[in-house]
């Protein structure tokens, strides 16, 4: 009967082993074949690589990620980085590939009670995969940051605490708040909502339970709280703080001067033509809970209302449609219903079952034809992806031939995030920065073919001479100005 329990893991096994090879490639792929952003991944790829104290973002960058995150989490990784002796971004890689295998197996550990035996096993594998091919999991993979391990952490927190494990609750989400300094916050709704229908609903039937679980849930909120607080003091006084609300989300003198109705129209227009894979499960929690009176189901539907309503109304177009790495605290609602079934009696668990079926299903509303073709370029290695070492040869070998520390030489931001040690802070090396008038200062341009960045490249090698070459088997390109006969 053990072995038996024991196999029942292994469709989950399988899944997560999947997802964390594809994941793996996802990032490489980005990295050499497309090219990755500099923001963002390129920046959460150094803090998790020996970056000290502080989590210094290298030199491209020119801080530290507490400027802008209090993102203490990666202290683990990056402590991990000194014992690997391979390469930078294959490490980056390799845990990122770790974060989402362990979310899979988390999802799959949730799923597999809700139906009995090899049924309930083909269940949780299907739901897994579901989960992972889902529109929130499937765009925030895309951008490799930290925030994607809240969800992991916030399913593990959960469940301990429906199973009354309530110090590995209060672990997982000290680990949780480690992600982001603001999580703290984020996740008071569903904690104190949820302590508070429990209160309510034992109250009288098990007084006993109800005070325990509403002692647990305070002392819980006020590790959140006091862990929001100590990190804003150390941000505060340690750090030279770029100011995010102000440039991405809501302006300080008029926050909302930037909204008008067309815009809102647009931006619900895109949501509802082009996101249904992100807000529809949400929607569906909510509805089967008005449906069945389920109150602690409901808060999974409005657990990050708050977070909702702040992203669509922000200046950021991106985080008014929930885009790349946005969404990345609704896997948390999406497997609501399985954790909300954590200890309840068979036959509600089967209940739980279809509606989490439901929800899984309406992750997948965002899929088109061109879907396959889409996943299989990010989850299977591509072509150059497998050149890693040609680039790498160029990064350690020909960039310093290439003077890419003096000010006479820019790049895009693919190659910034390529190669984050080799060039000077962004405001001096990247070429979004270069006005047409000082067009003629750029002596050497290195640049991604067809990044996103192309068409300004283009104008700056019309507004000179230049000899370009091609780095063989890469997609890197370098530009050299002529120097005049006689000069």
């Amino acid at each position: 009967m053990k072995l038996a329990n024991k196999l029942y893991y292994i469709p989950g096994l399988i899944v997560a082993l999947f997802a964390g090879y594809a994941v793996f490639y996802t990032t490489l792929n980005n990295a050499y074949q497309y090219g990755s952003t500099f923001y963002d991944s390129a920046e959460f790829a150094t803090i998790i690589w020996r970056s000290g104290l502080k989590l210094y973002m290298g030199p491209v960058f020119g801080g530290y990620i507490y400027t802008t995150h209090a993102s203490t989490i990666n202290y683990i990784p990056s402590l991990f980085s000194y014992l690997w002796t391979g390469d930078r971004l294959n490490y980056y890689a390799l845990v990122y590939a770790l974060v989402y295998a362990a979310m899979m197996i988390t999802a799959y550990i949730l799923l597999l009670p809700l139906l009995p035996r090899w049924w309930g096993a083909c269940f949780a594998a299907l739901g897994t995969a579901a989960l992972f091919c889902g529109q929130i999991i499937f765009d925030g993979s895309w951008e490799m940051r930290s925030d994607f391990m809240s969800p992991l952490f916030m399913m593990l927190a959960f469940r301990a605490w429906q199973l009354r494990r309530y110090r590995m609750a209060a672990l997982w989400f000290t680990l949780n708040n480690m992600v982001r300094e603001d999580l703290g916050i984020m996740i008071l709704v569903p904690v104190i909502l949820l302590t508070a229908i429990q209160y309510y609903h034992l109250r009288l039937s098990n007084p006993a339970l109800a005070k325990e679980k509403l002692r647990w849930g305070i002392g819980i909120a006020v590790l959140c709280l006091v862990w929001e607080l100590v990190t804003i003091y150390i941000q505060k006084h340690y750090f030279q703080l770029y100011d995010l609300l102000q440039d991405q989300y809501y302006d300080r003198d008029h926050p909302f001067a930037h909204l008008s109705w067309e815009l809102i129209e647009d931006r619900l227009f895109y949501l509802l033509n082009h996101a249904a894979g992100i807000w529809l499960p949400l929607f569906m929690v909510g509805v089967a809970a008005l449906l069945f009176c389920d109150w602690e189901m409901l808060v999974g539907a409005l657990a990050f209302m708050p977070y909702i309503t702040g992203m669509f109304f922000s200046k950021s177009e991106m985080s008014a449609q929930f885009g790349s790495y946005k969404a990345f605290l609704f896997p948390l609602c999406v497997m609501w219903p399985a954790i909300i079934a954590c200890g309840k009696p068979i036959h509600l668990q089967r209940h739980y079952a279809l509606i989490q079926a439901v929800v899984l299903i309406c992750g997948l509303a965002y899929i088109k034809p061109w879907f396959p073709d889409a996943a299989m370029h990010r989850w299977l290695p591509q072509p150059l992806t497998a050149n890693a070492q040609v680039y790498r040869d160029f990064g350690e070998k020909q960039l310093a031939e290439e003077g890419a520390m003096n000010d006479s030489t820019r790049a895009t931001h693919a190659i910034l995030a390529l190669y984050p040690y080799q060039f000077q802070e962004s405001g001096k090396s990247w070429i979004l920065g270069v006005q047409p008038q000082d067009f003629d200062k750029v002596d050497t341009l290195i640049w991604f073919e067809n990044d996103r960045e192309q068409s300004l490249v283009d104008k700056v090698l019309k507004a000179g001479e230049f000899d370009i070459k091609a780095i063989p088997d890469t997609k890197i390109r370098v530009a050299h100005r002529r120097v005049a006969s006689g000069n």
